[in-house]
């Protein structure tokens, strides 16, 4: 692991004890650059310098990008050290099998411990090739080349890798920082809007419980253009939302503390993702944990409800889903609770206040069936709402 460094501790005999400490640097870079792979960027091709290389690519990107990366490498690198592989990224594929893959691929190449995998993709791959790395050689370097917007904003900035295990999500990985992280804009502009409504929950995310003036400058352009597109928002938004995740993430990397604002929409969420077979994509099913959450804060009296309407609006113009009748059951909330009390020793369920601020519920016995199913209702209301008014606006265009 030549990219963490032991910068600090030592040892000590005590009597029949030995002990050891030490302070490992995890310091990372995230670099947000435009036209990587043109061919007069050096960019990625410094940061590879002589090292050999497995780039490891989802198949919608080759689709789309494969002959420009293609490109790219033949004229930055020699032919014998690089390997362009591509791997199925979705979440069924998303399993320990795969990783293997990824490890007996970098094998087969003769990937050497100072090598380097690279991961082209959204947030699957990365979160894959980054699981292969931490364990190949006992730990190569890697860089995340994030391609959606869920990855450039949520998953390229921390240290987390992972794979589904037993209808589980993320139920397997460990914590490894990338060697650098690359940020490309124009990735976007190829990108279908259910991907990048899927980024903008999550950006939506940390406006609501970290930043008010995220929310506010993403509730000033649908109020100037109302059926604007994503791609055409101004990108320091997200830059905006990268930077807050990563004031969050940095005191607390390893995540020795489970209180994380950042957890905001992924209590409920796991569970509808995975028991709905992912037919619900990760940042749909958070944008419903997120209207649930505003429901239920009103409900406690933590939110005021004009303030939980406005945030639940938001979500819902974002064209983003807030209801689910297989999913927003009494029944799937509770198993949700005692699903993550087990992971985080504590419901630790994140409830935003004022619009910007959070505050945590660690209790089960303060999510009563009562309360949450009161919320359901609110949610399921608001949603029959929109549906009618985007039916009248429908009929009024026609």
């Amino acid at each position: 692991m030549s990219h963490i460094e032991i910068v600090a501790g030592g040892t000590r005999a005590r009597k029949d004890t030995l002990h050891v400490s030490a302070l490992a640097d995890f310091g990372y870079n995230i670099i947000n650059d435009e036209g990587i792979f043109e061919l007069s960027n050096p960019l990625l091709a410094e940061l590879l310098g002589d090292k050999r290389t497995l780039f490891v690519i989802s198949p919608t990107v080759y689709e789309i990008y494969g002959q420009a990366i293609s490109q790219y490498m033949e004229k930055h690198l020699p032919a014998q050290q690089y390997l362009l592989t591509v791997t199925p990224s979705t979440e069924v594929n998303k399993t320990m099998d795969s990783v293997l893959g990824i490890c007996a691929q970098a094998k087969a190449f003769n990937l050497d411990r100072d090598g380097c995998f690279v991961a082209i993709g959204g947030g699957i791959i990365m979160d894959m090739v980054g699981f292969a790395a931490s364990m190949y050689r006992r730990g190569t370097k890697f860089i995340k080349i994030a391609t959606t917007l869920v990855g450039q904003v949520d998953v390229s900035v921390g240290v987390k890798t992972g794979v589904n295990f037993m209808q589980s999500k993320n139920m397997l990985g460990t914590y490894y920082p990338a060697y650098a992280t690359i940020n490309d804009r124009l990735f976007l502009h190829t990108l279908p809007a259910r991907e990048l409504r899927c980024g903008l929950a999550e950006v939506i995310k940390m406006g609501l419980v970290c930043d008010a003036n995220i929310f506010e400058q993403i509730e000033d352009y649908y109020l100037k253009h109302p059926k604007g597109s994503i791609k055409h928002m101004d990108y320091s938004i997200f830059v905006a939302a990268m930077l807050r995740m990563i004031e969050e993430l940095q005191p607390n990397l390893l995540e020795l503390e489970l209180e994380r604002l950042v957890d905001f929409g992924h209590t409920f969420s796991m569970r509808f993702e995975t028991h709905t077979d992912h037919r619900l994509l990760h940042g749909e099913a958070v944008a419903i944990d997120m209207a649930l959450s505003c429901a239920l804060s009103y409900l406690k009296g933590h939110m005021s409800k004009e303030d939980s309407e406005r945030a639940i609006r938001l979500i819902q113009h974002s064209d983003l889903p807030i209801y689910d009748a297989e999913c927003c059951h009494v029944d799937s909330m509770q198993a949700s609770v005692e699903e993550v009390r087990l992971h985080r020793n504590a419901v630790n369920l994140v409830l935003p206040t004022d619009i910007g601020e959070g505050i945590f519920i660690k209790e089960p016995e303060e999510l009563p069936v009562e309360l949450l199913q009161q919320a359901i209702d609110i949610v399921k209301l608001i949603d029959a709402e929109g549906k009618t008014e985007a039916r009248q606006a429908e009929l009024d265009m026609a």
